[in-house]
């Protein structure tokens, strides 16, 4: 039988046999050799032992392997078990039921004929390709969401990188927040990625760790330039750190895609990520509604000394591009923001909401953020607070050159 994309014994041959002389120059980044060799060693320890149940491919290319959930890279190089969710506290928002988890896909099978879920007690791991990571011209530069010295001054500050958001720095120990689904048209060639997220940060120079969620155009880590959700995680200030499943998290829902696209048909999300006993969950859902659904979670032991163990220091929601050439690529839907309904939708974070910092063994109430906006390109991006929707902060640009 022809082997399909989808083949893990095939993918895992490519892996063993190929060497740097068989890179396809033209289609790769990679530095030398030497780093072609751990970037091989990296997938080599990845894949070490685990089990695929089954396989798939989406319309896009990505591949998905179901694994046995406590085979994940997070799990795996802890030698942590897995945690159980904790129990929330019964009290409901008005909007309860608004803009939760995604429905699980209806298509159960792909274009060549694989089942489209795994069995239970998997999850689903996005595969990671060797002419995927050649890309990039170092393992570390594929981890990385930007180098060194990203976030000083209270603020990220990298001249590679540019926002549209709105932050407030206040001690809290959960955030959750409304996001709309957009496509900005990022097409290869304009930058590196375009996303929407949130992040909850704490620490302040080298000391700066991260917990971020949210919805990214990024070839470079996927298949293709559409929409994928995606997580990432640094505990040094972006010296490391690493997406998905290679940044620490642990995945404890079995039908979610971290990495998989985000359509423009779904509701729009309500996403949060919220610290409890020292493990930072991530999910769908408004602060203590009855129907918080949660993603996975970052290890306790992974903040552990360091600013986010106890607490974050900073909340912020919003767009973000990067470009190494000065080609910067669309934000948002790919137009300024306007806070006209006329204009049509533009892309939005509502309803910011955090849980403040309380005495030990009291029950924090969410309370609604006092956000700032900053927009560090007005030339090329731009982000409003809605007078005409209170609550609503809009964002987006076309991108192009700053010159």
């Amino acid at each position: 039988m022809r082997n399909t994309p989808t083949d893990f014994s095939a993918f895992q041959q490519q892996v063993e046999q190929t060497r740097f002389k068989d890179l396809n120059v033209g289609a790769s980044g990679v530095s030398d050799a030497a780093e072609f060799e751990r970037m091989r060693e990296f997938l080599q320890k990845r894949y070490d032992g685990v089990q695929v149940t089954n396989s798939f491919a989406d319309d896009g290319g990505q591949v998905w392997d179901y694994i046995p959930i406590e085979q994940q890279p997070a799990l795996k190089a802890s030698g942590q078990p897995l945690q159980k969710a904790p129990s929330l506290p019964g009290r409901a928002a008005e909007s309860a039921g608004k803009g939760t988890k995604p429905a699980p896909k209806s298509v159960l099978v792909d274009a060549y004929g694989n089942e489209m879920r795994g069995p239970a007690g998997t999850i689903p791991l996005a595969r990671i390709t060797l002419p995927q990571l050649a890309k990039f011209e170092s393992l570390m530069a594929f981890l990385r969401k930007g180098p060194r010295d990203r976030y000083r001054d209270g603020r990220f500050a990298e001249e590679n990188h540019q926002y549209s958001i709105v932050e407030q720095n206040v001690g809290h120990t959960g955030m959750s927040a409304q996001m709309s689904l957009q496509d900005p048209g990022f097409k290869p060639g304009q930058g590196t990625f375009s996303l929407y997220q949130f992040w909850a940060t704490a620490g302040s120079g080298a000391a700066t760790q991260t917990v971020e969620f949210g919805v990214t155009c990024y070839p470079g880590l996927y298949p293709d330039a559409a929409p994928r959700t995606f997580c990432y995680s640094t505990t040094d200030n972006y010296e490391t750190g690493g997406y998905n499943a290679d940044g620490g998290f642990v995945q404890t829902d079995p039908d979610f895609l971290l990495g998989g696209k985000a359509t423009l048909s779904d509701e729009n999300w309500n996403i949060f990520v919220w610290l409890s006993n020292g493990i930072w969950w991530v999910g769908f859902g408004r602060l203590y509604d009855p129907d918080m659904s949660n993603i996975g979670y970052y290890q306790a032991n992974r903040f552990v000394g360091g600013a986010l163990e106890k607490s974050a220091d900073y909340l912020g929601v919003g767009g973000e591009t990067r470009s190494s050439d000065n080609q910067w690529p669309p934000m948002g839907t790919g137009r300024f923001a306007a806070d006209d309904p006329k204009t049509g939708y533009d892309a939005s974070f509502s309803e910011v909401q955090y849980l403040p910092i309380v005495p030990p063994g009291s029950e924090p109430s969410p309370v609604d953020a006092e956000l700032t906006t900053y927009n560090s390109l007005p030339k090329l991006y731009n982000g409003i607070q809605s007078d005409y929707e209170p609550g609503y902060f809009f964002f987006g640009g076309p991108g192009g050159t700053n010159s």
